[in-house]
């Protein structure tokens, strides 16, 4: 016997021995000890620690575990109930099945969260948790940050966007408890008549999807979530979608690793975590006819991981899309992905007959354990660099604030106000100028059904200019509803058409209906000014060259439609380039036409505009010593034209000089601006109605003529509420003056006189507290003050027997009174928060409140109020008895003046503040003092607002 042979036999002689005496664990170990060619995927930096966790892993599980482990079923929204059979299908598949993952589809976010925490609470291993979150989580979960699609990051032309976008969704996808991300998309939209892939891509040019989807994946790898480049090996030259059947892809290996493939191979080269594989028939990489990429091993074993050197996480599309399930069973699909050389077998038709068909192929010797071990090792991995053991459960009290993160959305807005682009402008239509066009029509195509999203434009476009005519066509209309409309619209001078139309996505080759074609053909050639904008289909201008006026958002997303309403207004630079060809035309790859914000929707300051009129009226004014000075803003829809302070805070020698931003006490000028503006909010979103009866929300109004006292009657102060509380007690505290002033009989029918009572404010502010279930401070301060930037208006709470009037931007010095009215009291019962008086804020912040409502309830970029709700209440004012707060119209005290806005507001408080809104001649004035005593008939102070509102009107105008 040779030294050789003796040697052999040594060994395998210890080798059975320790297979004896050795746990499976230990083999292991001893295997990778003496067995160094085992490999684990480059894209996942692992420590040796980690690495015997795998291992360990791998070693205790039996083969139909390892089988589990590669399988990824789907979760839709009504599996996220425990009381659903969905839910106890899923949590058995985890428990006893023991799969490896859950890729979540629709569902709110609390209801994720909750399904998340539950399914890693009874997994053994930690599971690996996938959604498809292109576009953020808005995607799929309801209310949640909602980004462009990818063609608007292409317009808009920048890749640091890309970048933030993919560092802010891994953000939220961590917090929530998703690892993985199947995004971005690596395919190359350069076919027109691509029903699936479309917007979704960045572009048609292959460096600009390369350079998108690497920065894509940098800015996901910072916050430590896996990032996956589809499909691959290129859906985007292909006119049928795999949902519905096997597309094509043609073209020679060579071209297609020049074109299709190039994003793939620099995203590989960037260590991108994981590629999934599309359900493409590619006859130059797959020689056998009909067999899709995701079940070829010439594709994805031998191009992919061999020839491209990818050694990261493989998964399939979804196998329940029909360009597999049409031509193949689920086991047969499985175990042919498998072979191919996939490591995720994502959302099977059948998932426990997958996990059956993938251990039973292992045992006959169809697929080696070599082969599923590759695959698992691989997940393991993913699973240990993604640290999930370390943060596996969500928060569920905080995940809503946690995910809702005010820097994302800006984002978002930022990437949609970037991205519009307008290719055509023949008539110099935009941006509209709305006091040319009194009578628009908005009317919306869609091939939909007609979603909320899909009536979204014509909604917020109401919102913001007010009364038009708008309808919505899906695919449901018929013939004689768009030749009808095409006769209706022959009365309106501006049409905006919104199109909501895919490239027949689901069917195939793009081809509007014929009754959508004629209608756009009809309304173009109406001869009526039209804005043709497209929120979906990039290549709609193919169609409709005759179109004089065409933008396009390339995302149907709200924040795009909601940047495309602020592009054609006017109120954004329009700057977005084409990111792909419109096919037979001249207008080319990064072609778009450039237009300049002209309206200007924040308050900006004038200082070219010098009126000394106005400084020498209030001198004038102050001679008089009845009040001490005042500070005076007044201006026109965006512009202050003067803004000034002029006096002191009082007359003693320790008053302070006026600065344009102290801070007063508005009065009762607080009924306007809080608790009007209050219960406007509440009708403005639907809590509440004008003409609900008060005891909606009161139950103490149950007497016969109180149950007629209606909301409008409360701020008409036509509601017959006496005008003070008899016997009213300092010691009350706000509940026994709220039943006291319940209890008062009524000094007239509701809706027959109007009687000023500052108790109408106090039950409206009992009203608004019931509803909302906060104190009116906290709920207008949360809702309005603070949102749009009022940062010095709110209530000061009274701690003592003080009314505060006054607080200097100087120092801390504050002034006092001393004389107390029955107002006073009630106002010190209430804590110094009443519906009528307490509320404290600048001239500046009353201009920004005065510009909301001179845009139609709209500032900076938000509707705070419909342009509806603006105009009821406008006319509510217009059709009170008196103009002042209190029992007679103070604009006429003095003779000769009686000026009131025809629509618009005023109001004049005589112990010192001033508002008056004209909403037709757009202009406004406002007027805080500081009376160092109470003076009810403070008559210099009214004619000195009489006669700056009569140069307003003069020379302002």
């Amino acid at each position: 016997m040779s030294k050789k042979r003796v040697t052999n036999n040594i060994l395998i002689g210890i080798i059975i021995f320790l297979a004896i005496i050795l746990s499976p664990a230990q083999i292991t170990s001893l295997e990778r000890i003496f067995i160094s060619d085992t490999k684990y995927p480059s894209v996942f930096k692992l420590t040796e620690k980690e690495k015997e966790w795998i291992e360990t892993k791998l070693s205790e599980m039996t083969l139909y575990e390892k089988c589990a482990q590669m399988i990824m079923p789907a979760v839709y929204r009504n599996d996220l109930d425990p009381s659903s059979n969905g839910y106890k299908e899923i949590s058995s598949l985890v428990r006893e099945q023991k799969i490896g993952g859950l890729i979540l589809y629709q569902g709110g976010i609390v209801e994720q969260a909750k399904f998340i925490n539950d399914m890693q609470r009874i997994s053994d291993i930690p599971l690996l948790i996938a959604s498809d979150f292109e576009r953020g989580l808005g995607q799929r979960i309801d209310n949640a940050t909602e980004f462009p699609h990818a063609m608007a990051l292409g317009s808009a032309n920048n890749v640091s966007y890309a970048y933030e976008m993919g560092k802010a969704i891994s953000i939220e996808c961590r917090l929530l408890g998703v690892h993985w991300n199947f995004a971005p998309v690596a395919d190359i939209n350069n076919n027109p008549l691509n029903p699936i892939i479309n917007i979704r891509a960045y572009s048609e040019n292959k460096y600009e999807v390369a350079k998108f989807i690497e920065a894509f994946i940098n800015g996901a790898k910072e916050e430590r979530s896996l990032t996956t480049i589809k499909h691959f090996p290129g859906h985007g030259n292909t006119t049928i979608d795999s949902h519905r059947d096997l597309p094509q892809i043609n073209g020679s290996k060579d071209f297609l690793l020049k074109n299709e493939l190039y994003p793939f191979t620099k995203a590989i080269g960037s260590k991108v975590h994981s590629v999934m594989v599309g359900h493409l028939d590619v006859p130059s990489l797959e020689p056998v006819k009909g067999i899709p990429a995701t079940l070829s091993k010439s594709i994805v074993d031998h191009l992919l991981k061999k020839e491209l050197g990818f050694d990261g996480l493989i998964v399939t599309d979804a196998m329940i899309m029909e360009a597999i399930t049409k031509y193949y069973s689920t086991e047969e699909a499985v175990v042919l992905a498998v072979k191919a050389g996939n490591d995720v077998i994502l959302s099977p038709p059948d998932d426990e007959t997958a996990i059956t068909a993938l251990s039973l192929a292992v045992y006959s010797g169809e697929i080696s354990i070599n082969r599923i071990d590759e695959s698992v090792r691989k997940i393991l991995a993913a699973k240990r660099w993604l640290r999930i053991e370390q943060n596996k459960f969500s928060d569920i009290d905080k995940i809503k604030q946690s995910v809702t993160i005010k820097g994302h959305k800006n984002l978002a807005k930022e990437i949609a106000e970037n991205s519009i682009t307008l290719l055509k402008n023949d008539d110099g239509l935009l941006p509209l100028n709305l006091n040319e066009h009194k009578n628009i029509y908005c009317v919306t195509l869609t091939d939909g059904i007609g979603t909320e999203k899909e009536n979204y434009f014509q909604n917020i476009f109401e919102d913001r200019v007010g009364e038009i005519n708008s309808v919505l066509l899906t695919k449901k209309s018929k013939r004689w509803e768009y030749n009808n409309l095409l006769k209706e619209i022959k009365d309106f001078d501006l049409i905006i058409l919104s199109t909501f139309l895919d490239v027949k996505t689901y069917q195939g080759p793009i081809n509007l209906a014929a009754e959508q074609t004629d209608f756009i053909t009809g309304v173009l050639r109406s001869g009526i000014p039209t804005v043709l904008i497209s929120f979906k289909n990039p290549y709609l201008l193919y169609l409709f060259p005759e179109s004089s006026t065409y933008l396009n958002s390339f995302s149907h997303s709200r924040v795009s439609q909601k940047a495309m309403l602020r592009a054609i207004l006017g109120e954004i630079d329009v700057k977005g380039t084409l990111p792909i060809t419109i096919p037979e035309t001249e207008i080319a790859f990064r072609n778009g036409l450039k237009l300049q914000k002209s309206l200007y929707t924040t308050i900006e300051s004038e200082s070219k505009v010098e009126l000394n009129k106005v400084d020498k009226k209030i001198k004038s004014a102050l001679t008089e010593n009845l009040f001490p000075g005042v500070v005076v803003c007044l201006g026109t829809k965006d512009k202050i034209k003067y803004h000034n302070a002029i006096g002191s805070s009082g007359f003693s020698n320790y008053s302070n000089t006026l600065d344009k931003n102290d801070i007063f006490n508005i009065g009762t000028i607080t009924g306007f601006v809080a608790t009007a503006q209050s219960i406007m909010i509440l009708v403005n979103i639907g809590i509440i109605k004008l003409d609900d009866p008060a005891y909606f929300y009161l139950a103490e109004f149950n007497d016969e003529e109180k149950r007629k006292i209606t909301i409008e009657h409360l701020l008409l102060h036509t509601s017959g509420i006496a005008s003070t509380v008899k016997n009213l007690n300092p010691m009350w505290n706000k509940e026994e003056l709220n039943d006291n002033i319940f209890e008062e009989e009524l000094v007239h029918p509701p809706g027959t006189n109007q009687n000023y009572s500052i108790l109408n404010f106090v039950v409206l502010q009992k009203i608004i507290e019931t509803v909302t279930g906060k104190n009116i401070d906290e709920y207008i301060n949360a809702i309005f003050y603070s949102p749009i930037g009022m940062k010095k208006t709110n209530f000061n709470s009274i701690s003592d027997s003080s009314n505060l009037l006054f607080t200097s931007s100087h120092n801390n010095n504050l002034l006092y009174t001393s004389v107390k009215t029955s107002d006073d009291v009630i106002q010190e019962i209430m804590n110094g928060v009443s519906g009528f008086g307490g509320l404290h804020s600048t001239t500046y912040d009353l201009a920004i409140f005065s510009q909301m409502l001179l845009q139609k309830g709209y500032y900076a970029d938000t509707q705070y109020l419909k342009a509806n709700t603006v105009k009821i209440w406008s006319s509510l004012e217009k059709n009170k008895s008196v103009v002042g707060l209190r029992t007679q119209p103070y604009t006429t005290m003095n003779g000769k003046h009686n000026y009131i806005p025809e629509m618009g507001f005023m109001f004049i408080d005589p112990q010192g503040s001033a508002i008056m809104i004209d909403m037709e001649k757009q202009i406004f004035l406002i007027v805080l003092s500081n009376p160092s005593i109470h003076n009810p008939a403070n008559q210099s102070f009214v004619k000195l607002v009489n006669e700056l509102i009569e140069f307003v009107n003069s020379e302002i105008n």
